[in-house]
């Protein structure tokens, strides 16, 4: 897959997450991991965000265990 290609979801979902989005943020990584494309750490960073941000710490926790394996 072309890299701008995958730089356009990370940007998707970091912006999700800027305007209060997180729920959609979730959902399109979700769908980022089906298509087959891996996180980056800024993937993660969204995703802690979003989660913070719901306040679902559980949420939360399974993306830092993901991230850390």
């Amino acid at each position: 897959m072309n890299y701008c290609w995958l730089e356009m979801w990370y940007a998707m979902l970091l912006g999700y997450t800027e305007h209060d989005k997180n729920e959609d943020a979730i959902q399109l990584y979700l769908q980022m991991l089906v298509q087959g494309l891996l996180p980056n750490m800024m993937t993660f960073s969204g995703m802690l965000k979003a989660c913070g941000n719901m306040g679902d710490i559980q949420k939360g926790n399974n993306f830092h265990v993901q991230m850390s394996s």
